[in-house]
C-alpha cells in the first residue's frame, strides 16, 4: 500500500512540475513599424545575453520575413526571463547587416525598448525587457539620421 502511495505521489508531482514548465513559456509579440521596403528580408531575433545580441547569434527565437505592409507583428515564444530583441532589413540581400564607417548600420535596424538616445549604439542593458506574461514590444525600423532625430523628438 505504501508503495502505491509513493508511486502516485511521484506521478502527481511530476505532472505538476511538467505543467509549470510549459506555463512558463510566454508569447512575445514584436510589432515592427515604419517599414518602407517590401521586397527584401527582415531578420528579427530575441536574445538573452549581451554577447549574442551584439553578434546576432544564438537567438532564443528568430524569424525571417519579407514584409508586405508598413508594419507587422511577429509572435515568438520564450521562457520567463530577461531578453533584448533586434532586427534589420537586408536591402542588398547579402544575408548580413551592412555597416559603414565606425560600424554604423547603413540598412534599416530596430531594437527593443529603445527609449534612450537612438544615436548611441544599442546595448543589451538599454534594450532589455522582462518577460513574465505575454508581452508586446514595438520596434520602429530606423534607416537614417532624419528618422532617428524624429524619434528623439517624440521621446
Amino acid at each position: 500500500m505504501k508503495l502505491h502511495a509513493i508511486i502516485a505521489f511521484l506521478i502527481i508531482t511530476s505532472l505538476s512540475v511538467s505543467g509549470q514548465k510549459s506555463s512558463s513559456i510566454k508569447k512575445v509579440t514584436l510589432e515592427i513599424t515604419n517599414i518602407k521596403s517590401f521586397d527584401t528580408k527582415l531578420y528579427v531575433g530575441i536574445y538573452n545575453s549581451s554577447k549574442d545580441l551584439k553578434k546576432k547569434t544564438n537567438a532564443v527565437d528568430s524569424a525571417i520575413i519579407v514584409p508586405k505592409k508598413k508594419s507587422l507583428r511577429i509572435i515568438m515564444k520564450v521562457p520567463n526571463g530577461y531578453y533584448a530583441a533586434a532586427g534589420f532589413q537586408d536591402l542588398n540581400n547579402n544575408g548580413k547587416l551592412d555597416t559603414g564607417i565606425f560600424g554604423i548600420p547603413v540598412e534599416p535596424v530596430c531594437v527593443s525598448d529603445y527609449n534612450h538616445k537612438p544615436k548611441s549604439p544599442p546595448t543589451y542593458k538599454k534594450s532589455e525587457f522582462h518577460v513574465v506574461n505575454d508581452t508586446t514590444i514595438v520596434m520602429p525600423l530606423l534607416s537614417g539620421k532624419k528618422e532617428i532625430e524624429k524619434l528623439e523628438k517624440e521621446l
